[in-house]
């Protein structure tokens, strides 16, 4: 409903513009022997300056509900990023990971490979890939995407468990 009342008024601004554009025109570049008269004169210019007026109004509407929105989807997205950083925090906690542990399960759950994770922690390839295979195996996991899985899995299962309703 909202897309169609929005169109509408694109529609009555293009078509105050036009009008206004012609009538513009035939006054000041004496494209019509005889002027228009007044009232006809007079009539244009107040539905343009209405439908002009009617549409800036929509349009701010418009722009404050989709910003209203935009800060919506904002909160919602940081709330999230916090829920997911709280089930990792959690769950590094649950599998008992060593600190450098941790940073190696980040940087691959952020999906670098072990040459990349060597790289920006300043290690051995070696090192990092001893290290990700324990975290595989405290996780119970057998490689990156099953790491990544089980934490998003519990992540939605939150999110489910909070949207079900409890019955007494």
């Amino acid at each position: 409903m909202k897309s169609i009342l929005i169109r509408a008024l694109l529609c009555l601004q293009i078509i105050s513009v036009i009008a206004y554009f012609i009538e513009f025109a035939i006054e000041n570049l004496g494209l019509r022997d005889q002027p228009l008269p007044w009232e006809l004169h007079e009539l244009i210019e107040i539905a343009s300056f209405l439908g002009l007026l009617i549409g800036l109004v929509a349009t701010l509407s418009v722009l404050k509900t989709t910003m209203r929105r935009n800060k919506k989807v904002e909160d919602q997205l940081m709330l999230a990023a916090g829920e997911f950083n709280k089930l990792v925090t959690d769950k590094f906690e649950l599998w008992n990971l060593s600190p450098a542990e941790r940073d190696v399960a980040l940087l691959a759950i952020k999906g670098l490979s072990n040459l990349e994770i060597a790289d920006v922690l300043e290690k051995k390839e070696g090192t990092v890939k001893a290290q990700i295979t324990a975290v595989f195996r405290k996780a119970d996991v057998s490689g990156r995407t099953q790491l990544v899985s089980s934490l998003v899995e519990d992540l939605i299962s939150g999110a489910i468990e909070r949207k079900t309703p409890q019955y007494a």
